[in-house]
């Protein structure tokens, strides 16, 4: 319509985006305490790499569990996030956070780690699912990433199988240098459905279409989600094939079963009035996995966000280069994290980063930002 491209977001948590998580029984064990500053963290990483915090007798753990992509990166909160724009440059600018001097003294915080043997070996090569299966729900890493909403529990159960007394904690955000304290938020929505221009001319076939995104978008409350609520019970499958309920609650069979009506619709995702009313714990199968994700939730419910100023404007450099400015720091950075690359070398990453068309990228998001009044803000 008028040259535009309209399309139909997809709901997602504005608060539940993934942040560190830790082996609370592994604390335990060797007597430490939650970090909370990055030089407590590094204590911790180190102890779970060479203090045996397992029990098995084996120089066989260690702290972070990381991915290619330097995936997670654990940011401890906004102030530390490659993908917020938090900090100004010189110009009083926003820029990602990225090309910060806060990332480049963070790299040289998992450098120094690296080194240490406190991260994955050769997290450069590997890929996300290696590591959640292989390392961190292998039991082999102490610290990884969480969220409420989403988890794996194929994933959470193979942990559970090897250590059945196995305890696990979302790590709070810590206190900043500026005082801020609190994670990022998310975009609000993942993922879009857009309807072919080819159905101008078939509006009953539009129509049923939109009707069928609404059906799987309808919200139900906890307490709406039992067998006698016909439309609900249709929706997931009947108790007893879909999913059942215990003490109360929902347990879905996993989407991989596709026992569900809903594994079938254009869009599934509930569109809460509010991240909480979600009540994702309370649907996992898995215990320990329901354990940490009510945990998660009580967690953000008392945690400050900040809103991430970037999500609110359009840059045409951002959606033609993003990626490929991404994945050339990505590249550089890791290279500092391996020590094939000395951290002298941050400025010069930075202007290359810029004449790839990073500089114009700043340039645009600003202006956008100017031009519509949006500043950057926390709640």
């Amino acid at each position: 319509m008028n040259n535009n491209i309209y399309a139909i977001q997809k709901y997602l948590p504005q608060n539940y985006e993934l942040t560190p998580m830790i082996r609370q029984d592994w604390l335990d064990k060797l007597g430490l305490a939650m970090p909370t500053s990055y030089e407590e963290l590094k204590e911790v990483a180190l102890a779970f790499t060479n203090k045996d915090p397992d029990g098995n007798g084996k120089n066989d753990t260690y702290g972070l569990a990381m991915a290619q992509n330097i995936n997670p990166s654990y940011e401890m909160g906004a102030y530390w996030d490659y993908q917020t724009w938090y900090h100004k440059d010189a110009e009083g600018r926003l820029i990602p956070g990225f090309i910060s001097d806060v990332r480049k003294e963070h790299v040289k915080f998992l450098a120094d780690l690296y080194k240490e043997g406190a991260i994955t070996k050769d997290f450069a090569v590997l890929n996300w699912t290696e590591v959640n299966t292989k390392e961190f729900y292998g039991g082999k890493a102490g610290i990884f990433i969480g969220t409420p909403r989403g988890m794996n529990p194929t994933y959470m159960q193979g942990l559970v199988d090897i250590n059945p007394d196995a305890k696990l904690a979302p790590i709070p955000p810590f206190k900043a240098p500026d005082s801020s304290q609190g994670f990022r938020n998310s975009m609000g929505f993942y993922g879009t459905i857009m309807l072919s221009s080819k159905l101008e001319k078939e509006p009953e076939k539009v129509a049923k279409i939109l009707e069928m995104i609404d059906y799987g978008r309808t919200f139900y409350s906890i307490e709406e989600r039992v067998a006698t609520n016909t439309e609900f019970d249709w929706l997931n499958g009947h108790e007893g094939q879909g999913y059942t309920i215990e003490d109360g609650s929902i347990r879905r069979e996993v989407d991989e079963k596709g026992l569900s009506p809903y594994n079938y619709l254009p869009d599934n995702r509930m569109w809460a009035p509010n991240d909480e009313a979600n009540g994702y714990s309370k649907e996992y199968t898995v215990p320990l996995l329901r354990d940490v994700a009510g945990q998660f939730e009580k967690m953000h419910a008392e945690t400050k966000h900040y809103i991430n100023p970037v999500n609110a404007v359009y840059s045409e450099t951002r959606a033609a280069k993003g990626s490929e400015l991404d994945k050339f720091l990505f590249n550089e950075q890791t290279k500092m994290i391996f020590g094939d690359k000395s951290l002298e070398d941050w400025d010069a990453m930075v202007g290359e980063w810029k004449e790839k068309g990073g500089e114009q990228m700043i340039k645009e998001i600003n202006d956008a930002l100017q031009a519509s009044g949006i500043t950057a803000e926390w709640q």
